[in-house]
């Protein structure tokens, strides 16, 4: 994901999976991707396009509601992508910082700013997840 929207910016993602979760949902968000659940309604899944068309990101889960809270302007900077990627897999945030010939505080930094924006408390909460949500089953 971080690399399409890398190298085509203005590209649209959206998802629809077979009964995402929350969690699923706002890291797809945080991703900057939009996603719907497979049930609902065609002009919904049709809004939802357009919606992504002119920037806007959205999550519906199966039962239909938009939760609160979820919105576009919580996308990961590329940046934060790289360091979510790292801290999912379990990487301490000095390691982080050896690899990325950053400092420990920038990482702590950008940590801090994923941990808002997917609202979580610690790295040991992203540990094993993916932003693209594609290792997960409900994917269609």
């Amino acid at each position: 994901m971080a690399r399409l929207k890398s190298s085509r910016p203005t590209t649209a993602v959206v998802v629809i999976a077979h009964d995402p979760t929350p969690q699923l949902g706002t890291l797809l968000l945080a991703a900057g991707a939009t996603c719907l659940a497979q049930s609902v309604a065609v002009v919904d899944i049709l809004s939802a396009v357009h919606q992504s068309a002119q920037g806007e990101r959205v999550f519906v889960g199966i039962d239909g509601r938009r939760p609160r809270g979820h919105g576009g302007t919580q996308t990961l900077t590329r940046r934060e992508v790289e360091v979510f990627r790292h801290l999912s897999n379990g990487a301490r945030q000095s390691v982080i910082a050896f690899e990325m010939g950053i400092s420990v505080e920038t990482v702590r930094s950008h940590a801090k700013s994923i941990y808002r924006k997917l609202g979580v408390q610690n790295g040991q909460q992203l540990i094993g997840r993916e932003l693209s949500g594609s290792s997960d089953r409900g994917m269609a």
